[in-house]
């Protein structure tokens, strides 16, 4: 999918910030939405000092997922992160992960990394 057919589909939609991230960031995230057929803009709110990637949110959760299998295969081809981990973090772990874009350890806002602004919920 290229920029312009995602936003002709977008046009009308109501979108959700998916990430605050920065611009290069934020490009290669918009890139790998595209890729998968997943329609995706950025923008850079006046009011913000970080871009956004902007998406439906009919499509957070294939989002979510994409970036998150991405995350558990680096993290898996560098021996930090073992596919059982997931089911042990869940059964023992008390308190708040680390974000698995910027590693920032903090409860989350809204949803989100409280650093970067990852969705993870």
């Amino acid at each position: 999918m290229t920029e312009r057919e995602a936003f002709e589909q977008l046009e009308d939609s109501e979108l959700v910030t998916y990430a605050q991230a920065s611009l290069d960031y934020c490009k290669d995230m918009l890139n790998k939405c595209l890729k998968a057929d997943i329609p995706a803009m950025i923008t850079k709110p006046e009011d913000s000092e970080r871009v956004h990637l902007l998406i439906r949110e009919q499509d957070v959760e294939q989002v979510s997922t994409m970036f998150d299998a991405e995350w558990r295969e680096l993290a898996e081809q560098e021996g930090s992160f073992q596919a059982d981990d997931a089911q042990k973090i869940d059964e023992d772990f008390e308190g708040d992960l680390p974000c698995p874009a910027c590693g920032h350890v903090a409860p989350l806002v809204e949803g989100a990394c409280a650093d970067c602004g990852l969705v993870l919920e």
